[in-house]
């Protein structure tokens, strides 16, 4: 699982190494809402974690299932995600560990 940041860090190296302010504009947000991600003041929306993955080159449904896994506020809720996960890699062995 790649946390936010990474996921950041990640999309910004196969965008060729582009500034914060560059990634903002290439996942159409302004840059507070990029510098909001990595002090985790908040996380991506859904349709922002699946323009991540497209940029990261990653599966869309399990960028989305680990940024909601970092968002859950509650253990229950975090049970779900790992559940919605661990069943997203059952059903796909060919995917390679993150």
């Amino acid at each position: 699982m790649l946390s936010t940041t990474d996921l950041l860090d990640l999309a910004k190296a196969r965008a060729g190494g582009v500034s914060d302010y560059r990634l903002a504009k290439l996942l159409e947000v302004e840059q507070v809402t990029v510098s909001n991600y990595r002090t985790g003041r908040s996380q991506p929306k859904n349709p922002i974690a699946m323009r991540l993955a497209e940029l990261c080159g990653l599966d869309a449904a399990e960028v989305v299932l680990w940024v909601n896994l970092e968002r859950a506020s509650s253990d229950s809720d975090r049970a779900v995600w790992q559940m919605l996960l661990a069943r997203l890699k059952a059903s796909n062995p060919a995917s390679q560990p993150h």
